[in-house]
């Protein structure tokens, strides 16, 4: 679609590099950044519409969770980072790995998407950040402690940091 824009964000190459990678039809509306300060993040993401996250080999992947907090939907491959990110949206989100044409699928279908829809959807991506907020990992790794304590029949007892 030639409306559509695309920035490539992080990709550690010129932006020459990437756009020879993409062919030379390919190239239309495309902006790439290699590298940016973390501070940056959130203007360079401000004019978003959608996120691609289409990695399935990293790990967790922080980036997905950058672009949650920014009220992003972020499509991605559904493998074990992404997928217990976004278990909680179930199908929307996730594609099958190393299939781009389900990822781009899934990305129209949310440029689609009625301005009220996608209010509710990208609502949906901020409250899940919620959970990897530092004060919750922390209560909630209190709470397992205490947990276990308890069924193996100690009294868990308050620190002095609480």
């Amino acid at each position: 679609h030639p409306a559509v824009e695309f920035l490539f964000l992080g990709t550690m190459f010129h932006e020459k590099v990437v756009r020879a990678e993409l062919g030379p039809g390919n190239v239309q509306g495309v902006t790439c950044c290699s590298t940016f300060a973390g501070s940056d993040l959130p203007s360079l993401l401000a004019d978003c519409t959608v996120a691609l996250f289409p990695s399935y080999i990293e790990g967790f992947g922080l980036a997905v969770l950058e672009q949650l907090a920014a009220g992003l939907p972020t499509v991605a491959y559904d493998v074990s980072g992404p997928r217990q990110i976004l278990q909680s949206m179930g199908a929307r989100l996730l594609t099958p790995a190393g299939d781009p044409a389900a990822l781009a699928a899934r990305a129209a279908e949310i440029l689609a998407l009625s301005v009220a829809d996608y209010e509710r959807l990208s609502a949906e991506c901020r409250e899940i950040v919620r959970r990897y907020r530092w004060s919750q990992i922390a209560s909630d790794t209190l709470e397992r402690y205490r947990t276990a304590l308890q069924s193996l029949g100690q009294e868990s007892t308050p620190s002095a940091r609480e």
